[in-house]
């Protein structure tokens, strides 16, 4: 009796709801791999994630080669993302100083906080 070997390629397990390299997402009705997408077209994921209320994230290390090839491609674009990133780790720093009352005294992160800008 010979028995078929079965693909290391699974559809996402819901232990995460983030995609692996060896995961399958379903895009324009095909099923593609996280690695292939990367490799034959990065800014099509790249796009897919950093879209508003988007479904697809990946872990760490998919994330990174992602960032990777992106980044020869369009340094702009991670750029961006990455503004935007500090941009929202600062806001919840804020929103967490102000519940605690530590914004605007001495040893806050926080020396300034305006309408619309906040310093660091």
């Amino acid at each position: 009796m010979v028995l078929k070997t079965q693909k290391n390629i699974n559809l996402n397990k819901k232990l995460s709801d983030k995609y692996r390299l060896s995961d399958v997402l379903r895009t324009d009705k095909k099923r593609r791999t996280i690695e292939e997408l990367i490799n034959k077209n990065p800014l099509y994921l790249w796009y897919k994630i950093h879209s508003k209320h988007s479904d697809v994230s990946l872990v760490r290390n998919a994330y990174a080669i992602l960032k990777k090839k992106v980044k020869q491609k369009r340094p702009d674009l991670v750029e961006k993302a990455e503004k935007e990133h500090l941009h929202h780790k600062t806001k919840k720093l804020l929103r967490k100083e102000i519940k605690d009352g530590t914004a605007g005294l001495p040893g806050s992160r926080f020396k300034k906080i305006a309408s619309r800008k906040i310093v660091l």
